[in-house]
C-alpha cells in the first residue's frame, strides 16, 4: 500500500487545464495538424485526470462497493499513460513528413500504433490477472509483477522518438528537433525519478511539461503559418527571403494571384471562396516543397527557389476547374517572377518589384499571364523617383509654364494661348509632362500641381494685364482641368481664390478637359461646369477625335470650344472624300455654337486644309512652339 503525493500532481493538473483552455480559445482546429494537437491535450488531460482519480481512490482502504470501479479507473489509467506520446510522435511525424495539412494519415502512420496496440492487449488481459496491480479493500493499491510494462512501452517510444530526432538533425529543415529533443529528456529524467522515488506520481508533471513543450511550439508555428491554408505565411517568406540574402544565395520568386478571385466570393460566397484557396495551396504543395510554397497575402501565393523549375506544369493544372459542393469553378492565374539579385538587393526591393509585376498583369486587358522582364525594377524606380521629385518640386514651386500661343485666322493675331508645365530637373534641365503627368495623376498629386499652374498663369496674366503687353485681341489662357480635379472638395471654391488673389477675371481662364473626363459621374461634372460657365469661365473640349469622340457631348455638355486631336487632322488630310467628312464635322460643330480649334498644325498646307474646312483657331508648331514667358510677352 502507498501513502501518495499528490501537490505536484494537482498543481501539474491545474496548469494543464490552463493550457487547455488558451489552446481551444485561441486556435481554430481546422487543418489536420491542430486536430492531432486537440487530440493530444484531451489525452494528456484525461491520463492526469485518471491518475488523480486512480490514486485518491486507491490510497488507503477501499469500500467494497469501489472496489470495481477502482480497477477499471486505474486500468484506464495505465493505457492512457503511454498514449501521449504515441499521439506526441504522431504529431511530430506529420509535421516532418506529410506536407498537405489535411492528407489523410491513419495508413501511413499505423505502424507507430503497432506496439500501443500490442500494450493495450496485453493490459486488457493482465488487469484481471493482478499482473499490473491488485487493489484489495484493505491494503487499497499494489504494485504487481508488471507495473513497469508502461515504462517499457514508453522506453519504445522514445527510442522511436529518438530515430525521428536524428533523421530530422540529418534533414534540411530541423523543424521539430528542437521539440523532440526536450521531450526526451524530460521523459527521461521524470521516469527517473518516478523509480527512485516510488510515492511521488510524476504523470501530470510529465504530461503538462510535454504539452507546454507542444503548446510553445504551436505558437511559433502559428506566427509562421497561414491559418485559412496551413502554408506558410508572408512573415515565414520574409525570414526566408531575408536568410537566403545574407548567405549570398541566389534564388527565383514567383508569386500566383487569381485574376478576379472576388467574383467567386460573390457569386458563390466566401466559405466556398476559402476552400478554393484551399485547392489552389494544394495544386501548388504538389508541385513543390511545402517549405517552398506560402499564402502571400489575399487571393495571391508565393513559391520560393534555389534551383531552376518548370512552373508551366502547375500553370497547366490551373487550368483546370475546381469541383466543390457539385459546382464547377474555374480560375484565371497571373504569376511573375523576379530573380535575387538581378531584380534587387533587398527583401522590399524583390517585393515591390513582385507586386508591381502582378498589379501589370492585372491590369493588362490582353489576358497577359506571365511576367519576367528587368525593365519592371527600371520603371518602378523611376515612378518612385519621379514621385518624389513631384512632391520636392511641388514643395519648393519648381514648376514653370510655357505658352504655345493660338492664332485667329480672321482677326489675324495671337487670340489665346494654352499652358503647359514643365518641372525643372536636378541637372537644370526641363522634365516634361509625358515624363510625369500619368505619375500625377495615379498618385493624386495632379490635384495640387493644377492649383500651382492655375496660380502661375494667374500671375502672368496679372503683368500682361498690368504691363498692358499684347494686342487687344488677345483674352484668355486655356488650363487643363483633370478628372480628380473635379472631386477635390470645395474645387470652385479654391479656384476663384486663386483669381481672386491676382484679380483675374473667370473669362480669362479656359479650362480645358477631356471626354474621359466624363466617364463616370458625367451629371455631377455637369453640374459643375454649368456653376463655373455661370461665374463666367470658358470650357474646351481637348483631344476630341482621341478615344471615345462621342458627338452626343456636344449636345449635352456647356461647351465653348472644341479642340480637334491631330491625330484625326493626320488620318483626313490628304484625300477628297476625308475632307468633305472633315468640312461636315466642322460645320456640325459649329451650327451647336461651338468654336473649333485645331491643333497640330505644323505645316503651311494643314493650315489651308483647316482653313477650307472652316476652322476657327490655330494651334501648332506652324504658328509657335510652347515658349517661356518672357517669349510669349513677345509674340503677343
Amino acid at each position: 500500500m502507498f501513502d501518495y503525493n499528490l501537490s505536484v500532481e494537482y498543481a501539474s493538473f491545474i496548469i494543464l487545464i490552463a493550457v487547455l483552455i488558451s489552446f481551444f480559445k485561441d486556435y481554430d482546429v481546422k487543418t489536420l495538424n491542430y486536430k492531432v494537437i486537440r487530440t493530444l491535450y484531451v489525452i494528456a488531460f484525461l491520463s492526469v485526470l485518471f491518475t488523480l482519480i486512480s490514486a485518491e481512490m486507491t490510497n488507503g482502504s477501499i469500500t467494497s462497493g469501489s472496489l470495481w470501479l477502482s480497477y477499471t479507473v486505474t486500468m484506464i489509467r495505465f493505457l492512457l499513460v503511454p498514449c501521449v506520446v504515441v499521439f506526441f510522435i504522431v504529431y511530430s511525424v506529420q509535421i516532418t513528413t506529410f506536407k498537405k495539412q489535411d492528407k489523410p494519415i491513419v495508413k501511413p502512420l499505423f505502424p507507430i500504433f503497432i506496439p500501443y496496440i500490442g500494450y493495450v492487449l496485453f493490459v486488457l488481459i493482465a488487469t484481471p490477472k493482478d499482473w499490473l496491480f491488485t487493489i484489495t479493500l484493505e491494503e487499497g493499491y499494489i504494485r504487481g509483477p508488471f507495473y513497469y510494462a508502461p515504462a517499457v512501452i514508453i522506453g519504445i517510444y522514445l527510442i522511436i522518438m529518438f530515430v525521428l530526432l536524428l533523421s530530422n538533425l540529418y534533414s534540411h529543415t530541423k523543424d521539430i528537433a528542437p521539440v523532440l529533443i526536450a521531450t526526451l529528456g524530460c521523459t527521461i529524467i521524470f521516469i527517473c525519478v518516478q523509480i527512485l522515488v516510488p510515492s511521488l506520481i510524476v504523470t501530470g508533471i510529465a504530461n503538462t511539461m510535454a504539452i507546454l513543450i507542444i503548446h510553445f511550439h504551436v505558437q511559433n508555428i502559428s506566427k509562421s503559418s497561414d491559418n485559412l491554408t496551413g502554408l506558410l505565411n508572408r512573415t515565414c517568406l520574409m525570414h526566408k527571403v531575408n536568410e537566403s540574402i545574407k548567405k549570398k544565395k541566389n534564388f527565383s520568386l514567383y508569386v500566383f494571384s487569381l485574376r478576379n478571385f472576388n467574383m467567386v466570393n460573390e457569386r458563390y460566397g466566401v466559405d466556398i471562396g476559402d476552400n478554393v484557396l484551399k485547392q489552389v495551396g494544394h495544386i501548388l504543395m504538389d508541385s513543390f516543397n511545402f517549405r517552398n510554397v506560402f499564402r502571400y497575402g489575399g487571393d495571391e501565393f508565393a513559391i520560393l527557389l534555389t534551383e531552376e523549375a518548370d512552373v508551366t506544369i502547375v500553370v497547366d493544372k490551373f487550368k483546370q476547374s475546381i469541383l466543390l459542393y457539385s459546382k464547377e469553378i474555374f480560375i484565371d492565374v497571373v504569376y511573375a517572377r523576379v530573380d535575387y539579385p538581378e531584380f534587387g538587393f533587398t527583401y522590399q526591393d524583390l517585393i515591390s518589384a513582385i507586386d508591381f509585376s502582378i498589379k501589370t498583369l492585372k491590369e493588362d486587358l490582353h489576358g497577359k499571364q506571365y511576367l519576367y522582364d528587368i525593365s519592371i525594377v527600371e520603371n518602378r524606380l523611376h515612378k518612385y523617383n519621379m514621385i518624389d521629385k513631384l512632391k520636392r518640386a511641388l514643395e519648393h514651386d519648381e514648376f514653370i509654364v510655357h505658352y504655345q500661343p493660338i492664332f485667329s485666322e480672321e482677326l489675324g493675331c495671337y487670340v489665346q494661348a494654352e499652358a503647359l508645365v514643365r518641372m525643372q530637373g536636378d541637372d537644370g534641365k526641363l522634365i516634361y509632362p509625358g515624363d510625369f503627368i500619368d505619375i500625377a495623376e495615379q498618385t493624386g498629386l495632379v490635384v495640387r500641381l493644377t492649383y500651382k499652374v492655375l496660380d502661375i498663369v494667374c500671375r502672368d496674366l496679372r503683368e500682361i494685364i498690368d504691363n498692358c503687353i499684347g494686342n487687344d485681341n488677345f483674352a484668355s489662357i486655356s488650363i487643363n482641368f483633370p478628372y480628380l480635379q473635379f472631386f477635390n472638395p470645395n474645387m470652385i471654391d479654391r479656384v476663384m481664390e486663386i483669381l481672386n488673389r491676382y484679380e483675374i477675371e473667370p473669362s480669362m481662364i479656359k479650362i480645358e478637359i477631356t471626354e474621359r473626363t466624363l466617364i463616370d459621374d458625367s451629371d455631377y461634372i455637369k453640374n459643375l461646369m454649368g456653376i463655373m460657365q455661370h461665374k463666367g469661365f470658358v470650357f474646351e473640349l481637348d483631344d476630341f477625335g482621341v478615344d471615345y469622340s462621342n458627338l452626343s457631348v456636344l449636345l449635352d455638355l456647356p461647351l465653348n470650344i472644341i479642340k480637334i486631336d491631330r491625330s484625326l487632322l493626320l488620318s483626313v488630310f490628304g484625300t477628297q472624300e476625308n475632307e468633305q467628312f472633315f468640312k461636315h464635322l466642322v460645320c456640325a460643330v459649329k451650327a451647336v455654337d461651338r468654336s473649333v480649334l485645331i491643333e497640330g498644325i505644323e505645316e503651311e498646307e494643314q493650315r489651308d486644309f483647316c482653313l477650307r474646312a472652316g476652322c476657327d483657331l490655330f494651334q501648332g508648331y506652324f504658328f509657335s512652339r510652347p515658349v517661356p514667358f518672357e517669349k510669349f510677352k513677345e509674340l503677343i
